[in-house]
């Protein structure tokens, strides 16, 4: 069997990915982004781990407390090695990425401690994903409207 490349290839300040959003929660200007850059385990075709996240783990979304909004990119690897080739990044080898739109990351924090929901979400995660070499962080977005002509 093939082994996977490393998540983290040439020792990038930024990246870029490529793929199909998939809105599963549509959400309008929540300021606060929890993004999962995620790697598909070994045994996992990209195809196989896509159509797992897609059909099965995107029910955690919908259970999910606290949540405004909730969109999945499927991302497209050969596009994204040609992206950050041509931008001179480096390549990070993940397979998609989960995004929670919320309000606050407090209270979502709340929410989720009285639930099992990030438990069993874990769990389902841990036959799919390659936890270890998956990335998350949080942004916060300021939404301005365009000054009238």
């Amino acid at each position: 069997a093939s082994r996977l490349p490393p998540p983290l290839a040439g020792g990038y300040r930024a990246l870029a990915l490529v793929g199909a959003e998939h809105v599963f929660i549509a959400s309008e200007h929540a300021p606060v982004r929890y993004q999962y850059l995620m790697r598909r385990r070994e045994g996992f075709t990209h195809e196989t781990y896509l159509r797992r996240y897609r059909e099965i783990h995107s029910q955690f979304g919908f259970q999910t407390p606290a949540i405004r909004g909730y969109v999945q990119c499927h991302l497209d690897p050969d596009a994204t090695r040609e992206a950050a080739r041509a931008a001179g990044f480096g390549v990070c080898e993940v397979d998609s990425v989960s995004e929670l739109h919320m309000d606050s990351l407090e209270r979502f924090m709340e929410a989720i401690a009285g639930s099992t929901i990030g438990a069993d979400a874990m769990a389902d995660e841990e036959i799919f994903v390659d936890r270890a070499h998956s990335y998350s962080f949080c942004s916060h977005a300021t939404w301005h409207a365009p000054r009238p002509s």
